[in-house]
């Protein structure tokens, strides 16, 4: 596995088909950033929340695929920037990136 991205939202401030349209190019952005086609996303609003920011994105990245991972982690905020800035997204993200140590079994 490549990379998971989970996208916590707050439905008061974005609606879904932003976060379908942001799930899609953060998809592209990690794939292109980590040379992976790997990487999937979860995106999701909670039923309760508080003191929320309007869009938190967590990439989490198998930690034996990041050399650097403040590099890693400018990289995406790049690509994601950029895009913002193309696409004309208005919504303010917070980008989390986390290297994990994790073992898997696909499809048993």
């Amino acid at each position: 596995m490549g990379a998971m991205i989970n996208i916590a939202y707050d439905t008061e401030s974005v609606n879904t088909e932003d976060v379908k349209t942001l799930s899609k190019n953060a998809q592209k952005i990690v794939e292109r950033e980590i040379g992976e086609k790997d990487v999937f996303v979860y995106a999701d609003s909670a039923g309760i929340t508080v003191s929320v920011e309007p869009i938190e994105v967590f990439v989490q990245v198998n930690s034996q695929k990041i050399i650097d991972p403040q590099q890693l982690t400018d990289n995406i905020a790049k690509g994601i920037t950029d895009w913002k800035q193309q696409s004309n997204f208005e919504h303010p993200i917070n980008l989390n990136v986390i290297p994990v140590d994790w073992y898997s079994k696909v499809r048993l």
